[in-house]
């Protein structure tokens, strides 16, 4: 199946209330899902294994203490998903770091840890962080490049019956946000 035909039965199996978002982000996965298939198949993937070994570690290791771990990820909080770029945008703006592990749902012990690395390294993680950023726009940049076409298709679709009062809404809406934005 082409990437076209399964971008279209996609869309086609999506339901007819789901927003012009929704699909980009559904497209997104899709794509995500195939590239890492394609990855498995060059034999750059992850081995079950160490996946396996892994989760093993964060089962027994509960009551270790709290660390600042190197993951596929960056720099994570051990025993979480959270990395310390979910967190650099708050500690530079200085949020109170109850507000930060109200946030990511951290333990003390975890947004003490996490902060006080940061501090300790602060102009390593920063420099880190600036080419997270830059690699996460570079990937934004490049599928919406990808996908410009297929949301310019879309958007033009006249609304479907019955949804046309929502769309009148939706469309006054946005024109005074552009009207807004314009302003400023």
């Amino acid at each position: 199946m082409s990437d076209k035909q399964a971008v279209l039965k996609l869309v086609n199996r999506l339901p007819d209330t789901v927003s012009l978002q929704d699909v980009l982000e559904e497209i997104r996965f899709m794509a995500g899902v195939k590239e890492g298939l394609a990855e498995i198949d060059q034999g750059k993937g992850v081995p079950i294994e160490a996946v396996e070994q892994r989760f093993d570690t964060m089962l027994h290791d509960g009551d270790s203490a709290t660390t600042i771990i190197r993951t596929e990820r960056g720099l994570t909080i051990s025993g979480t998903r959270i990395t310390l770029y979910d967190i650099m945008d708050y500690a530079i703006a200085h949020y109170p770091s109850q507000f930060i592990q109200g946030l990511f749902n951290l333990t003390d012990e975890q947004i003490a840890v996490a902060l006080d690395y940061i501090e300790a390294n602060r102009q390593p993680i920063e420099d880190e962080y600036q080419m997270v950023i830059k690699s996460a726009q570079e990937n934004q940049q490049y599928w919406e490049e990808q996908n410009r076409e297929l949301v310019e298709r879309l958007a033009q679709r006249p609304p479907k019956p019955g949804t046309e009062k929502i769309w009148a809404k939706l469309s006054a809406q946005k024109a005074k946000h552009s009207a807004e934005a314009q302003s400023r």
